[in-house]
């Protein structure tokens, strides 16, 4: 999963001028040769904004999950879902191995607030079963959230 800052189909662009067809083959044989495939995706089809006014504005689609065949097999109900992210053009992706999001109805936000509770490093060490090193505390929030 990650920002490709390239666009597989015309319709995952919305303003501004358009990427001519021939621009679009490149990151499509891309994923061919790599023998990836773009996992399924679900919600507002746009990943990334331009944060301009609505006749500026920009919409795309950017960030993507890709996998290889045989793991695509293995998780054959896996889904992408895109959430809301405060203070980013772009929004973060959730990878669920399998396609309910029952238990996870609202956006995860991060207060930093929580890193000076006493209870915090405990409850993640229990939670993520490994030792958290005070150094790491302020990167806790870029740690993979998993379904």
């Amino acid at each position: 999963m990650d920002d490709f800052n390239a666009i597989l189909h015309r319709d995952e662009k919305q303003g501004r001028r358009l990427k001519q067809g021939w621009m679009l083959k490149d990151f499509k044989h891309f994923l061919e040769d790599c023998e990836l495939l773009d996992l399924r995706f679900k919600g507002f089809p746009f990943t990334w904004r331009n944060n301009r006014d609505f006749g500026k504005l920009i919409l795309a689609r950017l960030d993507r999950a890709l996998a290889i065949h045989h793991w695509s097999h293995l998780f054959p109900r896996c889904m992408v879902h895109r959430l809301t992210v405060q203070g980013s053009d772009h929004h973060a992706l959730l990878l669920c191995l399998n396609d309910s999001l029952a238990h996870f109805t609202r956006s995860f936000q991060f207060d930093a607030r929580w890193v000076k509770e006493e209870a915090f490093k405990p409850l993640v060490e229990r939670t993520w079963g490994t030792h958290v090193d005070d150094s790491l505390l302020p990167r806790i929030p870029t740690k993979p959230l998993y379904c």
